[in-house]
C-alpha cells in the first residue's frame, strides 16, 4: 500500500473493548481506524519517544550538554509548540469513503515508526494476519500523535505511566474543558 499523509486523527478508549479506538483520516479522504492494546501502547510508546528524540539528538549534538537534562528540555519545547500550534476544537469527520481495510478497527498487532529523511518518517500500524498501513508523519505528528495516546491512557486504569521525557505531568497542552475527556481529535 502506498504512503499516505494524515489529514486529522483522533483517539478514545472505549470500555467495552478496553482498547483506545485510535481513527486517522488520510488527505485523500480515506479513513482507517485501529485498536491499541495495553500491551501494544507498552511495547510502543519507547519506540515513539525514541524516534521524537531523533532531532533532539541533532538539534544538541553541538551543545557540550553533561546530561541529557538539555535533551529533555528541547524535546518538552518541541512537543510544546507542536500542541499549541494544533487544532484540538474541530470536530473529526469521518470519512465517506469505505475503509479499505473494513469497516471494523483493526487490532494492531505490528507497528513501526522509521526515518525516512531529516524530520520525516513512515508510521506503520499492521494486524497479525493481513493488510496495514504505511502513514507518513513528521516531527510534529509525532507529538500529536503522542499527546492523544498519553491523554487517553491517563483516563485509563491500566496502571502505565507514559511520559515524554521533558514534559510535566499535565502541562503537556491541555484541551477545552468543555469536551469529553474520553476523546481527543486532532484536526
Amino acid at each position: 500500500m502506498s504512503t499516505q499523509q494524515i489529514h486529522q486523527l483522533q483517539a478514545s478508549y472505549s470500555p467495552g473493548e478496553d482498547r483506545i479506538l485510535l481513527r486517522f483520516n488520510t488527505t485523500d479522504g480515506v479513513e482507517f481506524q485501529f485498536w491499541l492494546t495495553r500491551l501494544f501502547i507498552k511495547k510502543f510508546w519507547p519506540n515513539l519517544v525514541s524516534t521524537m528524540e531523533v532531532n533532539v539528538q541533532q538539534q544538541t549534538e553541538s551543545s557540550n550538554a553533561p546530561d541529557s537534562s538539555l535533551k529533555d528540555k528541547v524535546l518538552g519545547f518541541m512537543h510544546q509548540a507542536a500542541v499549541e500550534n494544533a487544532n484540538f476544537s474541530t470536530d473529526y469527520e469521518p470519512s465517506k469513503i469505505p475503509c479499505p481495510l473494513g469497516e471494523s478497527p483493526i487490532l494492531v498487532h505490528r507497528a513501526g515508526l522509521h526515518a525516512k529523511e531529516v524530520n520525516s518518517f513512515t508510521l506503520s500500524l499492521h494486524p497479525e494476519v493481513g493488510y496495514g498501513v504505511e502513514l507518513g508523519v513528521d516531527q510534529n505528528l509525532l507529538h500529536l500523535l503522542s499527546k492523544l495516546i498519553h491523554d487517553a491512557v491517563a483516563q485509563i486504569d491500566w496502571g502505565l505511566v507514559i511520559q515524554i521525557p521533558g514534559v510535566e505531568v499535565g502541562s503537556s497542552g491541555s484541551v477545552s474543558g468543555d469536551e469529553d475527556l474520553q476523546v481527543r481529535r486532532l484536526h
